[in-house]
């Protein structure tokens, strides 16, 4: 083997061990990134669902004769509070 040789297959090893790890750090960052993201869009609509029901239905939760309560309201029958939701 020539030194030509050589040195081609060294740059080629180099350069695929270098797109290789750019790439590697690409996809870990990207998926840290949507991650974070999704974490900060789950918040928002956990806040936005919870001002919703409060605004609609003052009061805390509780519970009378194994039936939830938000407020005096009995929230089996609140399903209208899920499709509200739900069109948000």
């Amino acid at each position: 083997m020539g030194i030509r040789i050589k040195l081609l297959i060294f740059v080629t090893v180099v350069f695929v061990f270098g797109v290789v790890s750019v790439g590697s750090f690409s996809i870990y960052r990207i998926y840290n990134e949507v991650i974070n993201s999704s974490h900060e869009k789950l918040n928002s609509d956990l806040k936005l669902g919870q001002a919703f029901l409060n605004e609609k239905l003052p009061g805390e939760w509780s519970t009378h004769d194994g039936s939830l309560y938000k407020g005096n309201e009995k929230w089996q029958a609140l399903r209208y509070v899920f499709r509200r939701l739900l069109k948000l």
